[in-house]
């Protein structure tokens, strides 16, 4: 079994922003739409992102792109999980 390596320069997961930033955009959206608890978005980058990698160890084939993601492009991922989550919290106290 070939272990994942760490995204390169040019690659998905390397840069802040790519292209599965848009999915933890979405779920941050999910998660202010569902009324979740500032901590419980908090905590859920914070669990993926951390279990991220051993499960693209053990699960390669479940992965789209399974290199390991740099410090940066987590900081990204996790950005804009929070980011969505409180602009659909904030759009949705104004109406």
């Amino acid at each position: 079994m070939v272990l994942p390596r760490r995204a390169r320069k040019g690659e998905s997961n390397y840069p802040v922003f790519d292209k599965y930033t848009t999915v933890h955009a979405t779920v941050g959206a999910c998660m202010g739409l569902a009324d979740a608890p500032p901590w419980m978005a908090f905590l859920a980058t914070v669990v993926w992102e951390s279990a991220e990698p051993q499960l693209k160890r053990e699960y390669s084939e479940l992965f789209p792109r399974s290199t390991i993601d740099t410090p940066q492009n987590k900081i990204g991922d996790s950005v804009a999980l929070l980011a969505s989550y409180y602009a659909v919290r904030k759009a949705r106290s104004e109406k």
